[in-house]
């Protein structure tokens, strides 16, 4: 009988000294990971509840474009990043469950799928349209003497279409002093979207050989009646010296603001230089908007192909 009595003593004894708390979740609550846990005491008990708010830290993740999260595993902290291994950009979680893409420290809108887009080739043009992780890209390993390009309906006005665009360019291989070879990539408008569609571009000439008054850096505003590069006039043209070259990422803008198509372009996406206005029916009035490469004249049968990568359209 004393050794049941000294049992239940020491037994006691120890519950008392060993100050182990009792935590129990409130009822009805399924913790998320990474929220931060809310704390409570009921008379000597502790209870713990989701928070419902991510505590901080910083998750930094990289992967296929494909694999890009759903979610931000620290909602709106900007503090979550996804690199990307094939893709363009790094993407930034800028609000609630949205990643955001950034491209040589802007920030981007990505295009939409290239089923979205028309394709709309010259006489004789070959290139393709594809996506590209995230990106859009038009090409070419055959290309004509005429523009190709993608084309979308153009908003209604007022509007203001911001375009970051990327591009290779491969002229022909014919001896200096024999011609020029003449290609253009940049945005356009035209007001449909057939070969025959009048169209008016907007972008850098590429020319081999360079000559005195036509430096591969200039920058052209020109129409024509349609995608063959013929009956062309030139709009307006500058000598822009800011690194407008297909390695580098260049911005277009086409604005218009319900009595003027204004046309500017950027070396960096913040600072504009307007190259052309003019009133908005003229020389028509645009339906679509787009991108394209196009080769002008030729200097050899053995031109090599383009692409175009499509970045941003915003």
């Amino acid at each position: 009988m004393k050794t049941i009595i000294l049992s239940v003593f020491l037994f006691s004894f120890s519950l008392a000294n060993a100050q182990t708390p009792v935590v129990r979740l409130k009822t009805g609550t399924t913790p998320t990971n990474a929220n931060c846990m809310s704390w409570g005491v009921v008379g000597s008990i502790f209870t713990a509840g989701d928070s419902g708010t991510p505590c901080g830290g910083t998750s930094i993740t990289s992967g296929p474009f494909s694999s890009l999260p759903a979610s931000c595993f620290h909602s709106a902290t900007a503090s979550d990043m996804y690199l990307p291994s094939d893709s363009y950009y790094t993407f930034i979680c800028t609000a609630t469950n949205t990643f955001s893409p950034f491209s040589d420290g802007k920030q981007m809108v990505l295009p939409t799928a290239a089923s979205t887009w028309t394709l709309v080739s010259g006489t004789g043009g070959v290139a393709t349209k594809a996506d590209s992780s995230g990106a859009v890209k038009i090409s070419t390993t055959t290309p004509a003497l005429a523009v190709e390009a993608l084309l979308k309906s153009i908003p209604a006005a007022p509007y203001t279409k911001t375009i970051a665009i990327r591009y290779v360019n491969g002229l022909g291989s014919g001896a200096i002093g024999t011609g020029s070879d003449i290609a253009r990539c940049g945005v356009l408008v035209s007001n449909g979207t057939t070969n025959s569609s009048a169209i008016q571009i907007f972008g850098p000439w590429l020319i081999y050989p360079p000559a005195a008054t036509q430096q591969q850096n200039n920058v052209a505003v020109l129409h024509y009646a349609n995608f063959q590069f013929s009956t062309g006039v030139a709009d307006a043209q500058i000598t822009a010296s800011m690194g407008l070259v297909g390695n580098t990422t260049s911005w277009f803008r086409i604005a218009d603001d319900n009595a003027n198509r204004t046309f500017s372009v950027s070396p960096d996406g913040v600072n504009f230089l307007t190259v052309f206005s003019e009133a908005r029916t003229s020389p028509f009035t645009p339906t679509h908007y787009g991108v394209f490469c196009g080769d002008q004249n030729t200097i050899s049968s053995t031109n090599v192909g383009w692409e175009l990568t499509l970045l941003s359209d915003n």
